[in-house]
């Protein structure tokens, strides 16, 4: 199972996420919804550092991945939580859909 964690500020904010597991829904390079997971957080990810210029911390590796913005930052921040609760949306509907292979959990920092 895919185990997505969205790290929350206590003003409800987002500070990253994390995303370790294998959904097996199906073999491996053609596994739909690990193929969708990697989609939406890569593009999020990319989307922070290249069209917002935010130095985010990103670390990835298979089956791995973990996407935190720096502790300070206030340049783009209201465009990064769109990006961020757009990922948060998607990958919920994503776990409604295959809720034996994916896993949303919200954890306070």
């Amino acid at each position: 199972m895919i185990s997505v964690k969205f790290y929350k500020a206590e003003d409800g904010s987002i500070k990253g996420f994390s995303i370790d597991g294998h959904a097996d829904y199906g073999d491996e390079g053609s596994d739909i919804v690990c193929a969708a997971v990697s989609m939406v957080a890569q593009t999020t990810a990319l989307s922070m550092q290249e069209l917002l210029n935010i130095p985010i911390r990103l670390e990835m590796d298979k089956g791995n991945m973990i996407c935190l913005l720096p502790d300070e930052y206030e340049r783009s921040r209201d465009d990064a939580q769109l990006l961020l609760r757009a990922m948060e949306l998607g990958l919920k509907n994503i776990e409604q859909g295959y809720k034996g292979n994916i896993r949303v959990i919200e954890e306070g920092v």
